[in-house]
């Protein structure tokens, strides 16, 4: 059997992971409008490929950026790694998540491995709900990443990966420095610079998040706590008030044995907070509503026609084709998104989104040379069908067919070709 430093070695595997952070690199820079961007060479793979096989390969370390939140008065701490550490990241991540496939699929988290991501943690939300469990708890482990023990993260991938051949490279993932830090002091701050803490913002981040709340995830069934996990957010279900209570004794009360803490009960601010159904809790971008549906968080959801609107201002004749792949990705995006939502929220909301995109294609085209006017007709447009479509496909007519949830049908058709 060929261990895992060879597969990850392997010059295949790398090249493939090569083309999709450059097409990443080039894409966030289109996006930005920076006209410079550094991908890797492909013609230095064999390099790197011996680099690895042969033990000697270094991760370079990370830049750390503070970027706002929603809040402005908050920042996020991302780490970005370097192309050539980011492909190797990928690559890693790829190998080494099917050797936890065993209890990753069995784990009450959603969003790390395929096919078990929002849409199938709402459905779990869903089964809560319909079986009464009207009062629910929301958590937010407090700091998460960077309160994450290295010396515990360690051992814990040490018992789940057999093959000792990518020793080095894991140990490489979780002690790391950092080439570059924000100036501001309070910035700073927010970075793992200590013996805990992972870096957010390469691709094995949220596996070993995982990988770190295992035995959480096992007390968690054990006890018979209803929970849907997604990373370091979490909802937990139950039948009585003073259940949901002993619900969050227990949940402290472990979470401490990890070194992590979570908010006082029923605190907002703290991000622990106590409701029931008709409080219309709010989690993973969804507002779920008294009567048991989902719709998009009114404010996301208002946030994103502006952003939409303002990328149909933004088209030139020089950029119309870029442009309108952006709009229409974006859109793909946020369909697959929220097609779990409510149809009837869905059919108002996508029939605002028309009149917008209407509206702003009407005011900019009389600046588009008549030649290129034609592409905008390729901006995606919503119609609803009761027809239930098997599975997502792009059709010759330019049509997408997007697998909707129960009882939810979705037809969404650009006028003309894409």
């Amino acid at each position: 059997m060929i261990d895992l430093l060879s597969q990850i070695g392997s010059f295949n595997l790398l090249f493939k992971h090569a083309k999709r952070v450059n097409q990443k690199i080039k894409k966030s820079a289109k996006k930005r409008n920076k006209k410079s961007h550094i991908c890797y060479p492909i013609d230095r793979l064999a390099n790197l490929q011996n680099l690895i096989l042969t033990r000697k390969f270094k991760f370079l370390g990370f830049d750390g950026i503070a970027i706002p939140k929603k809040d402005p008065k908050k920042k996020r701490p991302l780490s970005v790694p370097e192309p050539r550490d980011r492909i190797v990241y990928a690559a890693i991540n790829e190998l080494v998540k099917p050797k936890l496939f065993g209890f990753l699929s069995k784990a009450p988290s959603y969003g790390v491995l395929k096919r078990r991501g929002t849409h199938k943690a709402f459905e779990e939300v869903k089964k809560y709900l319909q079986e009464e469990n009207e009062f629910i708890l929301k958590v937010d482990i407090h700091n998460f990443f960077n309160e994450i023990d290295k010396k515990k993260l360690a051992l814990y991938l040490n018992d789940e990966i057999e093959d000792k051949s990518i020793d080095f490279l894991i140990t490489g993932c979780i002690y790391f420095e950092y080439r570059t830090l924000p100036r501001d002091e309070n910035d700073r701050k927010l970075f793992p610079l200590s013996d805990c803490g992972i870096a957010q913002g390469n691709s094995l981040s949220p596996l070993f998040a995982d990988v770190y709340l295992k035995s959480f995830d096992i007390e968690m069934k054990r006890l018979g706590i209803k929970i849907v996990r997604y990373v370091d957010d979490f909802i937990v279900f139950s039948k009585t008030k003073r259940e949901r209570y002993d619900n969050y004794r227990k949940i402290n009360k472990y979470l401490k044995k990890l070194d992590l803490k979570i908010g006082q009960y029923n605190n907002k601010d703290e991000k622990c907070q106590a409701g029931c159904i008709k409080d219309k809790i709010e989690f993973l971008g969804i507002e779920i509503q008294p009567n048991g549906s989902f719709i998009i968080i009114p404010k996301r959801d208002h946030q994103f026609k502006l952003k939409i609107g303002g990328e149909i201002r933004k088209i030139k004749t020089n950029n119309i084709e870029d442009k309108v792949k952006l709009i229409n990705g974006l859109i793909n995006g946020w369909v697959g998104a929220y097609s779990m939502c409510d149809k009837k929220f869905l059919e108002a909301h996508y029939n605002k989104l028309n009149a917008i995109i209407e509206r702003e294609v009407n005011i900019i085209q009389n600046k588009i040379a008549s030649a290129n006017r034609p592409i905008l007709k390729k901006i995606l447009r919503f119609n609803f069908t009761d027809k239930k479509y098997r599975s997502a496909k792009r059709t010759k007519g330019g049509s997408i067919r997007v697998k909707p949830g129960k009882g939810q049908a979705i037809f969404i058709k650009n006028v003309g070709p894409y």
